[in-house]
């Protein structure tokens, strides 16, 4: 559900998120703005995760940085052509199937 979620924002928000990711980091208070959305997501994704993993809860925290940013990279691969929404929601799925156990 989370990586099937993830992959369709991409596809309705568009290209336009690459430019808005973009400005958010041409200058150190944006920066900072963009860290903050990311930590969230991250404690967005260890709260969800966590009942789903006996991982501790530094080490789920890590994983779920690294799963927000191969959702990014998988999500630029959609926007380019390289992979449809299906794929690209079937390898995010498996790797947080495998990052959890």
């Amino acid at each position: 559900m989370i990586s099937s979620a993830y992959m369709h924002c991409y596809v309705t928000v568009g290209p336009e998120w690459l430019a808005i990711l973009a400005a958010l980091q041409g200058d150190s208070e944006s920066e900072a703005v963009a860290q903050e959305l990311q930590d969230r997501y991250v404690t967005i994704y260890r709260n969800a995760l966590a009942p789903f993993s006996a991982l501790p809860p530094r080490e789920l925290q890590r994983r779920c940085v690294a799963i927000i940013g191969a959702a990014e990279a998988l999500g630029r691969e959609l926007f380019r052509g390289r992979l449809d929404e299906p794929a690209a929601t079937t390898t995010l799925a498996s790797l947080i199937v495998a990052w959890l156990s």
